[in-house]
């Protein structure tokens, strides 16, 4: 996955299939496949114990849609009032573009050090995409683990660290 991805962001085949699109509800909409693809693959690496490689990859994807954003909504205001379906589609290229962007959060809190960025970053992926169940299901769970550490140990949130360890059998 990490081969393919980093292929085809270094060949251009990205902006050279964006210039040829007629639809620019097409180009959000690669973006996205683009921007899910880069969620994968930084889940497989935190999964994996790789969250110094994932995190970067996070930040990346969501400066981008930071970046981007404003252009979609210029974009919504540019479509013809009687061409519904190219409207319907950037509309849903926005509401895409926020739950990838809650998805991203989520693999970067999944990724944090302590318990109190883990669970301030679960926060910003609902505030992303406030109805996708992904995101709300990690901001519940979090916050259960914040409740837990409070209550056994005692200690506030950023003082409880996380790490990443392996099962023996790999």
């Amino acid at each position: 996955l990490w081969e393919t991805h980093r292929r085809e962001l270094e060949s251009g085949w990205f902006n050279s299939t964006i210039q040829r699109t007629t639809s620019a509800a097409s180009k959000w909409q690669r973006m996205n496949q683009l921007l899910t693809t880069r969620f994968k693959l930084t889940t497989a690496l935190g999964n994996a114990g790789h969250c110094p490689k994932a995190v970067p990859l996070i930040d990346e994807a969501l400066q981008l849609i930071e970046a981007r954003l404003p252009a979609l909504i210029v974009e919504k205001t540019e479509v013809d009032p009687n061409d519904g379906d190219e409207m319907k589609a950037l509309t849903e290229s926005e509401m895409q573009l926020g739950r990838n962007k809650a998805y991203l959060l989520v693999a970067k809190s999944r990724c944090a050090t302590n318990l109190a960025t883990m669970g301030q970053v679960a926060v910003l992926a609902v505030h992303a995409s406030p109805h996708l169940p992904f995101a709300q299901d990690h901001v519940n769970s979090v916050s259960s683990l914040m409740e837990e550490a409070r209550r056994t140990s005692g200690l506030a949130p950023e003082k409880v660290g996380i790490s990443f360890a392996k099962n023996p059998d790999g």
